[in-house]
Protein backbone atom coordinates (compact mmCIF):
# COMPACT_ATOMS: atom_id res chain seq x y z
CA UNK A 1 0.00 0.00 0.00
CA UNK A 2 2.78 2.41 1.17
CA UNK A 3 5.18 1.57 -2.13
CA UNK A 4 2.06 2.53 -4.32
CA UNK A 5 1.18 5.26 -2.69
CA UNK A 6 4.98 6.58 -3.26
CA UNK A 7 4.84 5.85 -6.66
CA UNK A 8 1.52 8.23 -7.39
CA UNK A 9 3.30 10.64 -5.29
CA UNK A 10 6.26 10.82 -7.55
CA UNK A 11 4.26 10.23 -10.76
CA UNK A 12 2.70 13.39 -9.93
CA UNK A 13 5.94 15.16 -9.19
CA UNK A 14 6.99 14.50 -12.48
CA UNK A 15 3.83 15.62 -13.95
CA UNK A 16 3.53 18.86 -12.08
CA UNK A 17 6.94 19.83 -12.14
CA UNK A 18 8.52 22.59 -14.58
CA UNK A 19 10.47 20.50 -15.64
CA UNK A 20 8.00 18.39 -17.42
CA UNK A 21 6.04 20.97 -18.45
CA UNK A 22 9.02 22.84 -20.08
CA UNK A 23 9.79 20.27 -22.20
CA UNK A 24 5.72 19.02 -22.63
CA UNK A 25 6.26 22.90 -24.15
CA UNK A 26 9.20 23.00 -25.90
CA UNK A 27 9.41 19.21 -27.54
CA UNK A 28 7.08 16.72 -28.44
CA UNK A 29 5.18 15.48 -25.69
CA UNK A 30 5.97 11.62 -26.70
CA UNK A 31 9.41 12.30 -26.79
CA UNK A 32 9.11 13.47 -23.13
CA UNK A 33 6.79 11.04 -21.89
CA UNK A 34 8.95 8.06 -23.00
CA UNK A 35 8.82 6.49 -19.46
CA UNK A 36 12.68 7.49 -19.79
CA UNK A 37 13.03 9.10 -16.71
CA UNK A 38 15.20 7.72 -13.83
CA UNK A 39 15.33 8.36 -10.18
CA UNK A 40 19.03 8.26 -8.14
CA UNK A 41 18.16 7.49 -4.31
CA UNK A 42 21.92 8.08 -3.26
CA UNK A 43 22.31 11.45 -5.11
CA UNK A 44 17.98 12.91 -5.23
CA UNK A 45 17.66 13.75 -8.79
CA UNK A 46 16.14 12.84 -11.73
CA UNK A 47 17.76 11.69 -15.24
CA UNK A 48 16.20 11.68 -18.27
CA UNK A 49 18.26 10.42 -21.32
CA UNK A 50 17.56 12.23 -24.26
CA UNK A 51 19.18 9.59 -26.28
CA UNK A 52 18.63 6.25 -27.01
CA UNK A 53 19.66 5.39 -30.21
CA UNK A 54 23.81 4.39 -30.10
CA UNK A 55 24.59 2.91 -33.36
CA UNK A 56 28.38 4.26 -33.41
CA UNK A 57 31.07 6.02 -31.20
CA UNK A 58 30.53 8.99 -32.70
CA UNK A 59 26.97 8.66 -31.03
CA UNK A 60 28.97 8.52 -27.60
CA UNK A 61 31.55 10.89 -26.36
CA UNK A 62 29.56 14.36 -26.41
CA UNK A 63 26.72 15.93 -24.84
CA UNK A 64 23.80 18.31 -24.48
CA UNK A 65 22.64 18.31 -20.93
CA UNK A 66 18.99 20.03 -20.16
CA UNK A 67 19.30 21.04 -16.25
CA UNK A 68 17.18 22.10 -13.43
CA UNK A 69 16.51 22.60 -9.75
CA UNK A 70 13.89 21.37 -8.42
CA UNK A 71 11.46 21.42 -11.29
CA UNK A 72 13.12 25.50 -12.13
CA UNK A 73 15.60 25.42 -15.58
CA UNK A 74 18.78 26.70 -14.62
CA UNK A 75 22.07 27.06 -16.67
CA UNK A 76 22.61 23.80 -18.27
CA UNK A 77 25.67 21.38 -17.20
CA UNK A 78 28.02 19.27 -20.18
CA UNK A 79 29.19 16.79 -19.85
CA UNK A 80 31.46 14.36 -22.37
CA UNK A 81 29.15 11.81 -22.45
CA UNK A 82 26.07 11.36 -23.71
CA UNK A 83 22.79 13.50 -24.21
CA UNK A 84 20.79 13.75 -20.94
CA UNK A 85 18.63 16.33 -18.82
CA UNK A 86 18.95 16.44 -14.66
CA UNK A 87 17.08 17.77 -12.35
CA UNK A 88 18.07 18.17 -8.77
CA UNK A 89 16.50 17.60 -5.50
CA UNK A 90 19.47 17.46 -2.82
CA UNK A 91 20.94 20.81 -2.57
CA UNK A 92 19.45 23.59 -0.79
CA UNK A 93 18.63 26.46 -3.12
CA UNK A 94 20.70 28.95 -0.97
CA UNK A 95 23.86 26.57 -1.60
CA UNK A 96 23.61 26.08 -4.99
CA UNK A 97 21.61 28.74 -6.71
CA UNK A 98 22.82 32.49 -6.83
CA UNK A 99 20.38 36.06 -6.82
CA UNK A 100 19.58 35.14 -10.38
CA UNK A 101 17.81 31.62 -9.15
CA UNK A 102 18.41 31.04 -13.18
CA UNK A 103 22.12 30.37 -12.02
CA UNK A 104 24.31 28.08 -10.35
CA UNK A 105 26.64 29.84 -7.61
CA UNK A 106 30.08 29.53 -9.61
CA UNK A 107 31.92 28.13 -6.11
CA UNK A 108 28.96 25.68 -6.03
CA UNK A 109 29.87 24.47 -9.54
CA UNK A 110 33.65 24.37 -9.11
CA UNK A 111 33.32 22.73 -5.61
CA UNK A 112 30.66 20.38 -6.04
CA UNK A 113 29.09 19.35 -9.45
CA UNK A 114 32.54 19.90 -10.76
CA UNK A 115 34.83 18.53 -8.16
CA UNK A 116 35.58 14.98 -7.63
CA UNK A 117 33.71 13.38 -10.79
CA UNK A 118 30.49 14.42 -9.11
CA UNK A 119 28.85 14.07 -12.13
CA UNK A 120 30.26 10.62 -13.31
CA UNK A 121 29.42 9.23 -9.62
CA UNK A 122 25.77 10.55 -9.85
CA UNK A 123 25.04 9.73 -13.28
CA UNK A 124 26.55 6.08 -12.70
CA UNK A 125 24.82 5.82 -9.58
CA UNK A 126 21.18 6.40 -11.19
CA UNK A 127 21.42 4.36 -14.04
CA UNK A 128 23.26 1.27 -12.87
CA UNK A 129 20.56 1.44 -10.11
CA UNK A 130 17.99 1.37 -13.19
CA UNK A 131 20.02 -0.94 -15.68
CA UNK A 132 16.69 -3.36 -16.08
CA UNK A 133 14.60 -0.67 -17.03
CA UNK A 134 17.10 1.64 -19.29
CA UNK A 135 18.13 -1.86 -21.02
CA UNK A 136 14.94 -1.88 -22.65
CA UNK A 137 15.37 1.66 -24.19
CA UNK A 138 19.52 1.13 -25.07
CA UNK A 139 20.56 -1.60 -26.67
CA UNK A 140 23.20 -4.13 -23.87
CA UNK A 141 26.33 -3.43 -25.76
CA UNK A 142 25.68 0.20 -25.39
CA UNK A 143 24.42 0.80 -21.74
CA UNK A 144 28.00 -0.93 -20.73
CA UNK A 145 29.82 1.30 -22.53
CA UNK A 146 27.76 4.21 -20.86
CA UNK A 147 28.79 2.70 -17.92
CA UNK A 148 32.73 2.10 -18.90
CA UNK A 149 32.63 5.60 -19.56
CA UNK A 150 31.35 7.37 -16.18
CA UNK A 151 33.23 4.45 -14.15
CA UNK A 152 36.73 5.17 -15.49
CA UNK A 153 36.42 8.82 -16.40
CA UNK A 154 39.97 9.94 -16.54
CA UNK A 155 41.46 6.40 -17.01
CA UNK A 156 39.38 5.04 -20.57
CA UNK A 157 40.80 2.97 -22.21
CA UNK A 158 39.97 1.25 -25.33
CA UNK A 159 37.82 -2.20 -24.69
CA UNK A 160 37.01 -5.14 -26.87
CA UNK A 161 33.39 -4.24 -26.70
CA UNK A 162 34.21 -1.16 -28.41
CA UNK A 163 34.51 -2.95 -31.89
CA UNK A 164 30.97 -3.96 -31.84
CA UNK A 165 30.02 -0.54 -33.01
CA UNK A 166 30.92 1.63 -35.75
CA UNK A 167 33.44 4.29 -35.13
CA UNK A 168 31.65 7.01 -37.32
CA UNK A 169 28.08 7.42 -38.08
CA UNK A 170 28.08 5.87 -41.86
CA UNK A 171 24.96 7.87 -42.99
CA UNK A 172 27.11 11.21 -42.07
CA UNK A 173 30.39 10.31 -42.87
CA UNK A 174 32.21 9.92 -46.72
CA UNK A 175 35.05 7.41 -47.02
CA UNK A 176 37.80 7.13 -49.35
CA UNK A 177 38.22 3.75 -51.33
CA UNK A 178 41.00 2.47 -48.28
CA UNK A 179 39.10 3.09 -45.47
CA UNK A 180 35.65 1.76 -46.86
CA UNK A 181 36.15 -1.27 -44.20
CA UNK A 182 38.42 0.59 -41.52
CA UNK A 183 35.03 2.24 -39.71
CA UNK A 184 36.01 0.75 -36.28
CA UNK A 185 38.36 1.77 -33.21
CA UNK A 186 40.64 -0.97 -33.88
CA UNK A 187 40.79 -0.69 -37.57
CA UNK A 188 41.75 2.73 -37.95
CA UNK A 189 44.11 2.56 -35.59
CA UNK A 190 46.00 0.22 -38.06
CA UNK A 191 45.83 2.46 -40.41
CA UNK A 192 49.33 3.98 -41.68
CA UNK A 193 47.77 7.02 -43.03
CA UNK A 194 44.54 9.01 -43.41
CA UNK A 195 43.12 12.68 -43.42
CA UNK A 196 40.33 13.35 -40.92
CA UNK A 197 38.01 16.41 -41.91
CA UNK A 198 35.09 17.56 -40.28
CA UNK A 199 32.27 18.48 -43.01
CA UNK A 200 32.21 22.09 -41.94
CA UNK A 201 36.18 22.53 -42.83
CA UNK A 202 35.61 20.85 -46.30
CA UNK A 203 36.46 23.90 -48.17
CA UNK A 204 40.19 23.43 -46.71
CA UNK A 205 40.70 20.06 -48.53
CA UNK A 206 44.06 20.61 -50.27
CA UNK A 207 44.08 19.15 -54.03
CA UNK A 208 47.35 17.24 -52.97
CA UNK A 209 44.65 14.77 -50.36
CA UNK A 210 44.57 11.42 -51.77
CA UNK A 211 40.66 11.07 -51.89
CA UNK A 212 41.25 7.57 -51.38
CA UNK A 213 42.53 8.90 -47.88
CA UNK A 214 40.12 10.93 -47.03
CA UNK A 215 37.52 10.81 -43.84
CA UNK A 216 34.92 13.61 -44.10
CA UNK A 217 32.23 13.63 -40.92
CA UNK A 218 30.53 15.57 -38.87
CA UNK A 219 31.18 15.25 -35.50
CA UNK A 220 34.85 14.28 -35.12
CA UNK A 221 35.69 18.39 -35.45
CA UNK A 222 34.70 19.13 -31.89
CA UNK A 223 35.54 17.26 -28.67
CA UNK A 224 34.56 13.69 -28.54
CA UNK A 225 35.76 11.58 -25.91
CA UNK A 226 36.74 8.67 -28.11
CA UNK A 227 38.11 10.75 -30.12
CA UNK A 228 40.45 12.22 -27.98
CA UNK A 229 41.29 8.49 -26.47
CA UNK A 230 41.64 7.67 -30.29
CA UNK A 231 44.37 10.29 -30.78
CA UNK A 232 46.37 9.74 -27.29
CA UNK A 233 46.31 5.93 -28.54
CA UNK A 234 47.63 7.49 -32.04
CA UNK A 235 50.40 9.09 -30.67
CA UNK A 236 51.23 6.70 -27.95
CA UNK A 237 51.65 3.69 -31.00
CA UNK A 238 53.96 5.51 -33.23
CA UNK A 239 51.81 8.27 -34.35
CA UNK A 240 51.79 12.29 -35.25
CA UNK A 241 48.70 14.27 -36.12
CA UNK A 242 49.26 17.03 -38.16
CA UNK A 243 47.35 19.97 -38.81
CA UNK A 244 47.68 21.30 -42.60
CA UNK A 245 45.69 24.29 -42.24
CA UNK A 246 47.22 25.75 -38.85
CA UNK A 247 44.38 27.98 -38.55
CA UNK A 248 41.43 25.10 -38.69
CA UNK A 249 41.44 21.94 -36.29
CA UNK A 250 38.76 20.43 -38.36
CA UNK A 251 41.46 19.16 -40.47
CA UNK A 252 43.80 16.29 -39.57
CA UNK A 253 46.34 14.58 -40.88
CA UNK A 254 47.14 10.94 -39.31
CA UNK A 255 50.67 9.28 -40.15
CA UNK A 256 52.54 6.58 -38.70
CA UNK A 257 55.95 7.73 -38.45
CA UNK A 258 57.85 4.92 -36.02
CA UNK A 259 57.49 2.66 -33.71
CA UNK A 260 57.81 5.55 -30.81
CA UNK A 261 55.44 6.54 -27.78
CA UNK A 262 54.63 10.19 -29.57
CA UNK A 263 52.56 11.36 -26.30
CA UNK A 264 55.27 14.29 -25.43
CA UNK A 265 54.55 15.62 -29.25
CA UNK A 266 50.50 15.50 -28.72
CA UNK A 267 51.24 17.74 -25.57
CA UNK A 268 53.35 20.03 -27.00
CA UNK A 269 50.91 20.76 -29.84
CA UNK A 270 47.85 21.17 -27.12
CA UNK A 271 49.91 23.63 -25.26
CA UNK A 272 50.75 25.59 -28.70
CA UNK A 273 46.73 25.51 -29.43
CA UNK A 274 46.29 26.79 -26.20
CA UNK A 275 49.00 29.66 -26.37
CA UNK A 276 50.74 28.81 -23.43
CA UNK A 277 53.98 29.68 -22.83
CA UNK A 278 55.27 26.49 -20.71
CA UNK A 279 54.85 23.21 -21.61
CA UNK A 280 54.18 20.70 -18.08
CA UNK A 281 54.00 17.15 -17.20
CA UNK A 282 52.84 15.57 -14.12
CA UNK A 283 55.07 13.25 -12.46
CA UNK A 284 52.37 10.84 -12.62
CA UNK A 285 52.11 10.69 -16.51
CA UNK A 286 56.04 10.40 -17.58
CA UNK A 287 55.73 6.33 -17.34
CA UNK A 288 52.85 6.74 -19.96
CA UNK A 289 54.77 8.91 -21.97
CA UNK A 290 58.03 6.66 -21.75
CA UNK A 291 59.44 9.74 -19.91
CA UNK A 292 59.63 7.41 -16.50
CA UNK A 293 64.05 8.30 -16.79
CA UNK A 294 62.97 11.58 -16.08
CA UNK A 295 61.07 11.59 -12.62
CA UNK A 296 64.27 12.96 -11.33
CA UNK A 297 63.26 16.30 -12.55
CA UNK A 298 59.84 16.80 -11.03
CA UNK A 299 59.24 18.88 -8.08
CA UNK A 300 57.34 21.16 -6.59
CA UNK A 301 59.50 24.12 -5.45
CA UNK A 302 58.07 27.92 -5.23
CA UNK A 303 60.07 28.87 -8.08
CA UNK A 304 58.00 26.07 -10.41
CA UNK A 305 55.02 27.05 -8.38
CA UNK A 306 55.34 30.56 -10.08
CA UNK A 307 55.95 29.43 -13.30
CA UNK A 308 53.23 26.83 -13.47
CA UNK A 309 50.79 29.51 -11.84
CA UNK A 310 49.78 28.41 -8.01
CA UNK A 311 46.10 28.79 -9.08
CA UNK A 312 46.45 26.03 -11.51
CA UNK A 313 44.53 23.01 -10.26
CA UNK A 314 45.73 20.53 -12.64
CA UNK A 315 49.26 19.74 -11.20
CA UNK A 316 50.37 16.98 -9.86
CA UNK A 317 52.25 16.79 -6.14
CA UNK A 318 55.50 17.02 -8.50
CA UNK A 319 55.77 18.49 -12.40
CA UNK A 320 58.33 18.54 -14.75
CA UNK A 321 58.44 21.86 -16.67
CA UNK A 322 60.09 21.11 -20.18
CA UNK A 323 62.82 24.21 -20.80
CA UNK A 324 60.95 25.86 -23.26
CA UNK A 325 59.65 28.96 -24.05
CA UNK A 326 56.71 29.33 -26.04
CA UNK A 327 55.99 33.28 -27.63
CA UNK A 328 54.90 34.50 -30.35
CA UNK A 329 56.18 37.10 -32.91
CA UNK A 330 54.10 38.29 -35.85
CA UNK A 331 52.15 35.73 -35.16
CA UNK A 332 54.52 32.94 -36.16
CA UNK A 333 55.18 30.79 -33.12
CA UNK A 334 58.91 31.43 -31.75
CA UNK A 335 60.77 28.37 -29.59
CA UNK A 336 63.25 29.77 -27.07
CA UNK A 337 65.07 26.43 -26.07
CA UNK A 338 66.69 26.55 -22.57
CA UNK A 339 64.99 29.38 -21.12
CA UNK A 340 66.11 30.43 -17.68
CA UNK A 341 67.96 27.29 -17.89
CA UNK A 342 70.29 27.93 -15.12
CA UNK A 343 67.37 28.94 -13.30
CA UNK A 344 65.06 25.75 -13.88
CA UNK A 345 68.45 23.59 -13.06
CA UNK A 346 69.05 25.60 -9.95
CA UNK A 347 65.83 25.77 -8.06
CA UNK A 348 65.33 22.09 -9.30
CA UNK A 349 68.68 20.97 -7.82
CA UNK A 350 67.60 22.80 -4.31
CA UNK A 351 64.19 21.00 -4.40
CA UNK A 352 65.59 17.99 -4.38
CA UNK A 353 68.20 18.36 -2.31
CA UNK A 354 65.94 18.52 0.70
CA UNK A 355 65.34 14.89 0.10
CA UNK A 356 68.53 13.72 -1.36
CA UNK A 357 71.55 15.02 0.53
CA UNK A 358 73.83 13.12 -2.13
CA UNK A 359 72.05 14.56 -5.08
CA UNK A 360 74.23 16.85 -6.92
CA UNK A 361 73.85 20.05 -9.45
CA UNK A 362 75.86 18.25 -12.02
CA UNK A 363 73.37 15.40 -12.18
CA UNK A 364 70.14 17.16 -12.72
CA UNK A 365 71.84 19.19 -15.44
CA UNK A 366 72.96 16.26 -17.27
CA UNK A 367 69.27 15.08 -16.96
CA UNK A 368 67.88 18.59 -18.18
CA UNK A 369 70.27 18.35 -21.27
CA UNK A 370 68.80 14.33 -22.05
CA UNK A 371 65.30 15.79 -21.58
CA UNK A 372 65.68 18.76 -24.22
CA UNK A 373 67.80 15.86 -26.65
CA UNK A 374 64.48 13.62 -25.82
CA UNK A 375 62.11 16.26 -26.55
CA UNK A 376 64.09 17.97 -29.86
CA UNK A 377 64.64 14.08 -31.63
CA UNK A 378 60.76 13.51 -30.80
CA UNK A 379 59.33 16.91 -32.27
CA UNK A 380 61.74 16.78 -35.45
CA UNK A 381 58.97 14.88 -36.70
CA UNK A 382 57.21 17.97 -37.36
CA UNK A 383 58.55 20.66 -39.36
CA UNK A 384 56.68 23.57 -37.62
CA UNK A 385 59.33 22.60 -34.50
CA UNK A 386 62.72 23.46 -35.96
CA UNK A 387 61.46 26.77 -38.02
CA UNK A 388 59.64 27.77 -34.71
CA UNK A 389 63.56 27.56 -32.81
CA UNK A 390 65.12 29.09 -35.03
CA UNK A 391 62.86 32.15 -34.96
CA UNK A 392 62.80 32.03 -31.21
CA UNK A 393 67.03 32.35 -31.43
CA UNK A 394 66.84 35.16 -33.26
CA UNK A 395 64.19 36.85 -31.25
CA UNK A 396 64.44 37.01 -27.03
CA UNK A 397 60.14 36.89 -25.84
CA UNK A 398 59.56 40.51 -25.36
CA UNK A 399 58.74 40.23 -21.94
CA UNK A 400 61.98 37.72 -21.47
CA UNK A 401 63.61 40.12 -18.89
CA UNK A 402 60.35 41.16 -17.28
CA UNK A 403 60.20 37.06 -16.55
CA UNK A 404 63.48 36.57 -15.78
CA UNK A 405 63.62 38.99 -12.19
CA UNK A 406 60.78 37.41 -11.33
CA UNK A 407 61.66 33.91 -11.64
CA UNK A 408 65.32 34.64 -10.42
CA UNK A 409 63.75 36.39 -7.51
CA UNK A 410 62.39 33.16 -6.75
CA UNK A 411 65.96 31.45 -5.74
CA UNK A 412 66.34 34.37 -3.17
CA UNK A 413 63.50 33.85 -1.38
Amino acid sequence: MRIGYFCKIEQIIISSSAYFKFNKKKYDYQVYNDGNLYWSKEFNFYIHLLKTNFESLEDFGTSRGLTFFKGQKVDDIFTNYFDFSFDFYGFDAKEALGLDRNKWKKDFLENIIYSDNFLEKALYSALSSNSEAIKKHIPHQAFDIILQMLDEPEMLKPRDNWDNFKFFNESKTFFGDSLKDKNSFKKLLEVKNFYLINHGNVDDISKNIDRNDLIITESYGCYNLFFEIFKKEWCKNGGIINYPNQSSFGVYHFTKENSNNNLIVRTVQYAISGYDNRIIINQDMLDEFDMGHFKLLACRSEAHLNIAGKENKNLSESFLILPYFLFWEKDELCISKKHNYDFLVESTFQDLQKNNVNITRESVEQKYNELIEFVDERMSLLDFWNEALERGAKNNPKSKQEIDEIFNACLKQ
